[in-house]
């Protein structure tokens, strides 16, 4: 088994600075993401920034229609903003309330998001 060194990675000030002031704010910050929950854990643990942590696990990948399922089950329906990059974001992109976009994968990505919902900042 391979063991992630958090520290190691490469963090983005610009969003963690972001997350940093919507966390100051008030607001409940849930990393959500289709990698494996170990490494979610890990990262969560070293930024800090995390009020939960919703991930891959048990063979439930936490992927697209997956990932928008569990976060209306957290959300009890309710509305919800959401930060991501790829095409495989549309159906979560689709129920937020306003969506940030972390360097866009795909071209037309932005423009897309814009045709369901609010577009907060978009991280280049």
């Amino acid at each position: 088994m391979v063991t992630l060194d958090p520290g190691r990675l490469t963090y983005r000030e610009d969003i963690l600075a972001f997350l940093r002031e919507e966390k100051a704010r008030g607001r409940v910050i849930v990393l959500a993401t289709a990698a494996d929950r170990r490494i979610a854990d890990a990262v969560a643990n070293h930024t800090g920034l995390f009020d939960g942590v919703m991930a891959t696990q048990d063979g439930r990948n936490l992927k697209g229609p997956a990932k928008l399922a569990a976060i209306l089950e957290r959300t009890k329906h309710g509305p919800f903003d959401y930060m991501g990059d790829s095409k495989a974001d549309y159906p979560i992109f689709r129920a937020a309330d306003t969506a940030y976009l972390v360097h866009p994968t795909h071209p037309g990505l932005a423009e897309d998001v814009r045709r369901y919902c609010r577009v907060g900042k978009i991280f280049e």
